[in-house]
């Protein structure tokens, strides 16, 4: 869950005025909550979120998407993300087709697949947003540390204007477990895990 207070980074703003000084976690919840406006997710998820509560999109079902709670597995995973500096902000639960084969029997394009699995996505921005840009460039760490900062930010929101989002993925039926960058699409005033 979003803790709304944590760490102070006093190195981002002046060291004499400590008024000025912001939380790790209160930037990161900014970008989470400017991800999904960019995004244009249902408010209620938003809403969710700020209130400290985390919502599921299930894409699994063929003929709706629903909004669900987080499961208590759910819940270990997004404490382990959190202690390890990540805020998971939403989740996408939806499947993923491996093995795609044409037939090339028919006169349109029809696919078949080998498996079908499924996938939750736990959406998630760094607490300490320095740090992830620093370990992603480590040439940015001459620049100063606002610049850096801002950059970061904007790229994430561009990548998120194109659809790409920064993920941990868990296959549900291996529990094989990696980071990726994803693909988003919205239907509706919903996003979903597109492959």
């Amino acid at each position: 869950m979003p803790k709304r207070i944590g760490k102070r980074d006093s190195r981002l703003w002046n060291k004499g005025d400590v008024s000025k000084i912001a939380p790790y976690t209160s930037r990161s919840f900014r970008l989470a909550v400017q991800i999904m406006k960019t995004l244009g997710v249902k408010e209620s998820i938003i809403d969710a979120f700020k209130n400290g509560e985390i919502l599921v999109t299930n894409s699994l079902r063929p003929t709706m998407i629903v909004q669900e709670g987080v499961t208590d597995r759910d819940k270990e995973i997004i404490d382990e993300l959190d202690q390890n500096g990540l805020m998971v902000y939403h989740v996408l639960f939806s499947c993923i087709m491996l093995g795609k084969k044409p037939d090339i029997q028919s006169e349109f394009e029809v696919n078949t697949f080998e498996q079908v699995v499924p996938i939750k996505s736990y959406l998630y921005v760094p607490k300490d947003i320095f740090e992830e840009a620093i370990y992603i460039d480590p040439d940015l760490v001459d620049k100063p540390r606002e610049v850096v900062i801002k950059e970061y930010v904007e790229y994430t929101i561009f990548m998120a204007k194109q659809g790409y989002l920064s993920a941990y993925t868990l296959n549900e039926e291996t529990n094989v477990a990696m980071f990726d960058e994803i693909f988003v699409s919205r239907v509706g005033r919903d996003i979903i895990r597109v492959d």
